[in-house]
């Protein structure tokens, strides 16, 4: 084993660490599985209803009812699990409808805006 002062945003600590040989047997763990892309579902009108990929605070709206979007464009923000991520507009449209606003907690799969 050898020891190690490690640095963290100004706070230092003291690691042992220990060198394996490859012969000997390590137990790998399965990597998670990267979060969902948000999901857009068309309904009969032709509306287009944006939804979060998981649960989560909504960070930042950026847009509102009216404003044009494009593909591709950020339209909230949502931070779950001390990440945030940003919400996309699936395709060109306008925005009609604005469901949640800023602060407000999710759950997965939440319709947030809906564009026509």
């Amino acid at each position: 084993m050898k020891k190690y002062i490690v640095t963290v945003n100004g706070t230092q600590y003291e690691v042992m660490v220990e060198q394996v040989e490859e012969s000997d047997t390590v137990q790998s763990t399965t990597p998670a599985t990267a979060p969902r892309a948000p999901k857009a579902t068309k309904e009969k009108g032709g509306a287009i209803k944006i939804t979060v990929p998981m649960a989560g605070t909504i960070n930042e709206m950026l847009v509102k009812v009216g404003d044009r979007v494009t593909r591709g464009q950020t339209v909230c923000t949502l931070e779950a699990m001390k990440m945030v991520n940003n919400i996309p507009a699936p395709q060109d449209g306008v925005v009609v409808t604005i469901e949640v606003s800023a602060g407000a907690m999710v759950e997965s799969d939440a319709v947030v805006i809906t564009l026509d």
